[in-house]
């Protein structure tokens, strides 16, 4: 006898399970039910293939109520509802103790919202590409070997953008301090300049003073606006280099012909 493919979910009284069996004769249907074990047997179809007689044994994890299950058969499939023992509902961790080749976890089955559900969904996609890209993939490899490579893709997304991240932060950090900087060195000129306009007895003697005091750092403030064009491209800042680099340009070159 031949085994079907079977589809199983679970609800926190009952167990559902989607037999892969089209065209099901009902009266060849026959379920044996007990507190741990299911027997099932029925004649049908596999796709397009003939008539077969399709049976299998499952043991269940926990115990369910053999009194309490509910079959349906359809054109394409038999359902079958079972409740689960008083004192063993809630969700169980695994549907039975050993692993099936052809039992699977029916990811359709339970709503999208669910954590749990999105989590299966991904691996199940993650076995389909997998699959299509190394070949098949041995039933009993483990979950955690399987969410692993799952896992790849966003654990690559994951390093981009801490990478980016990183990054950013640094960029950021030195414009600051860059900033910063300059901007320091103008401000201490511009308050020397003033005190010394207020010292000195004219503008001129002023102007030179200032000159020989603080002319360096003037032209040291002044030049490290060259750095803006390497700023814009080096991708620092969001800039084209050719206007940075002609402001650049403007703003250097015409106070140095002054001095």
């Amino acid at each position: 006898m031949n085994k079907p493919n079977v589809l199983w979910s679970q609800k926190s009284k009952t167990i559902k399970f989607v037999i892969d069996i089209v065209n099901a004769k009902e009266e060849t249907l026959k379920i044996d039910l007990s507190d741990s074990k299911l027997n099932f047997t029925a004649e049908g179809q596999a796709s397009i293939e003939s008539t077969q007689t399709f049976s299998f044994e499952l043991e269940f994890h926990k115990k369910v109520d053999p009194l309490k299950y509910k079959v349906q058969v359809k054109e394409r499939s038999i359902k079958l509802v079972i409740a689960k023992a008083n004192d063993c509902e809630g969700e169980w961790g695994r549907i039975c103790p050993t692993k099936h080749r052809w039992l699977k976890f029916d990811v359709d089955s339970v709503e999208l919202t669910d954590e749990e559900t999105i989590a299966a969904r991904k691996l199940a996609d993650a076995r389909t590409r997998l699959e299509a890209q190394h070949g098949p993939i041995p039933e009993e490899a483990k979950i955690q070997q399987l969410s692993d490579m799952l896992n790849v893709d966003d654990i690559s997304k994951d390093l981009e953008a801490a990478e980016k991240e990183m990054y950013d932060m640094m960029r950021n950090s030195y414009l600051t301090i860059y900033n910063g900087v300059v901007g320091l060195g103008y401000i201490y000129v511009f308050f020397v300049s003033i005190l010394r306009l207020l010292i000195e007895p004219s503008v001129a003697q002023a102007i030179r003073g200032n000159y020989k005091s603080i002319g360096w750092l003037l032209k040291s403030c002044q030049h490290t606006v060259f750095l803006e064009i390497l700023h814009s491209y080096f991708g620092l800042v969001k800039s084209p280099v050719l206007v940075t680099a002609t402001q650049v340009c403007h703003l250097v070159v015409n106070p140095v012909m002054l001095i």
